[in-house]
């Protein structure tokens, strides 16, 4: 098993290392690690609000760029857990977020530095696993929601190595969230967010 973990690696390496002179020189294949911050946009009372998403995105994705265009599939992953006790009682809470997305973007060369533009979307999958108990009491709670996401896509990257860029981005996401499976009635909730990242690109 652990010689696979390093074979695995290698073969993938292998894979997408193709032959870069058959191709198109503005053609490449590569792996970014996003670090995402959300804000979103709220309506509270009178007055409008910036308030930090319960959940910061890191994401892994999987690039293909050439001359004119590129396609990035990410997934992203969080986690918050946190537990409580004090005399008999104890209570314990879980919230865990998967993103799945992709931009889908036109890009345009300049020597080593890359503007792109298109259109981000993807899905949001969220759990929430809650448990109290007590003396007197005990109560649990296991549910699930997914919520939609769509809106244009802004960035740059620049290759200050051959293989390596650093680059930047912005995402203006419509969020739609959708319900809880236990939840009564129907609630129709959506927001709409910036999305600010910096990503690290390695490219075959």
């Amino acid at each position: 098993m652990k010689s696979f973990k390093f074979l695995l690696p290698l073969l993938l390496c292998v894979i997408f290392r193709m032959d870069l002179s058959a191709q198109d020189s503005g053609t490449r294949y590569g792996i970014g690690v996003n670090f995402a911050k959300d804000f979103v946009v709220a309506d509270v009372g009178s007055d409008l609000s910036v308030m930090s998403l319960p959940y910061d995105f890191s994401n892994i994705s999987i690039v293909f760029r050439s001359a004119s265009f590129r396609v990035e599939p990410s997934l992203g992953y969080f986690r918050f857990s946190s537990s409580y006790s004090e005399g008999s009682a104890e209570a314990e809470a879980t919230t865990s977020n998967w993103r799945l997305g992709f931009n889908l973007a036109v890009n345009k060369e300049t020597g080593k530095m890359h503007h792109y533009y298109g259109i981000s979307v993807g899905f949001i999958f969220s759990s929430v696993y809650s448990k109290f108990s007590s003396d007197l009491f005990s109560d649990k709670e296991d549910d699930s929601k997914t919520d939609f996401f769509v809106g244009p896509v802004l960035g740059g990257e620049y290759n200050f190595h051959e293989n390596l860029s650093l680059g930047g981005e912005i995402q203006f996401n419509y969020i739609s969230l959708g319900q809880y499976d236990d939840s009564e009635g129907d609630l129709s909730v959506s927001v709409i967010t910036t999305r600010a990242i910096i990503v690290l690109r390695w490219y075959f």
